[in-house]
């Protein structure tokens, strides 16, 4: 755009003639393209590496909580508790993680939210969160 206004000023000799030669040519142009494209692509794989290096930060950390949860898990194996407390247990630990997640993601989100109903990772589904009594929270 600024190229061609300039470019079209000094045709109809509107522009200072000091700047004729500089106007008109064409390997300033050149250049000044060159720097312009490399910037612009430079800057955009560089956005491009930070999303995806977000990406998988999010889920290296949802990966990590699961193999958490797991091992919790795998451990009441050896409990000499009731079946039921274990099976009580391992659910509450199941919800209590999802609801882990979705607070992570929320505060991960940035939003400028002005209450909890406003931030969409939120609106996420969580694995049975009516099944949490209130002493357990």
């Amino acid at each position: 755009g600024i190229a061609c206004m300039l470019k079209y000023l000094a045709l109809r000799a509107i522009l200072p003639p000091e700047w004729d030669d500089t106007v008109l040519n064409n390997a300033a142009w050149t250049g000044f393209s060159v720097l312009v494209g490399f910037l612009i692509i430079f800057r955009t794989s560089q956005s491009y590496l930070r999303f995806w290096e977000g990406c998988t930060a999010i889920h290296s950390m949802r990966a990590q909580w699961f193999d958490a949860c797991s091992a919790l898990i795998a451990f009441c194996k050896y409990s000499k508790v009731d079946d039921q407390k274990i099976r009580n247990f391992q659910s509450l630990l199941v919800r209590l993680f999802s609801m882990l997640h979705a607070a992570a993601l929320g505060e991960i989100e940035g939003s400028e939210a002005e209450g909890i109903d406003d931030v969409h990772a939120f609106e996420m589904e969580l694995i049975d969160a009516h099944g949490i009594d209130e002493e357990s929270l």
